[in-house]
């Protein structure tokens, strides 16, 4: 799963990047999804991230990694990762790690890969109704609330 992290930002806490959901940063926060980012020098849409869903076969798979996009929204400053501005551009993060900093705000945010694995423990009533479908379902749903939780996502 791609972690994304800022100890100013989000309190100490690390937020999940949910597989097949895009985030908006900027400074404010109008809709679920969005991270606002108090700083004079990001723009109000400034950057997004997409992490693109789990392919087809490859939940099982740790070593499997979800591509993951950012997009400078063509900002009048710019965002810079892993030491290259990107200005209107998109970058899709190469390795198992990277950073960013928005405008000229002075906090790095980072990034970076850990692979997960779940167990799950079913009743026998519970296996009786294909509960890994379910479950399949439930993690793969772009619908806010669904599925396993990180930090920031909606509750259902």
């Amino acid at each position: 799963m791609w972690i994304l992290e800022n100890p100013e930002a989000f309190k100490g806490k690390r937020l999940w990047l949910r597989p097949g959901k895009t985030y908006l940063f900027g400074r404010t926060a109008a809709e679920p999804g969005q991270l606002a980012i108090s700083h004079n020098t990001i723009s109000r849409k400034h950057l997004t991230l997409t992490v693109s869903p789990v392919e087809d076969g490859q939940a099982h798979n740790p070593t499997s990694r979800s591509t993951l996009t950012i997009e400078d929204l063509a900002t009048k400053i710019g965002t810079v990762v892993d030491g290259e501005k990107i200005k209107g551009k998109k970058k899709v993060v190469q390795g198992t790690t990277a950073e960013f900093i928005m405008g000229k705000c002075p906090h790095k945010f980072r990034l970076l890969w850990e692979p997960v694995v779940f167990a799950f423990s079913f009743t026998s009533k519970e296996l009786q109704t294909d509960p890994l479908t379910t479950l399949r379902d439930s993690f793969r749903s772009r619908h806010p609330g669904r599925g396993l939780r990180g930090y920031g996502s909606q509750p259902s």
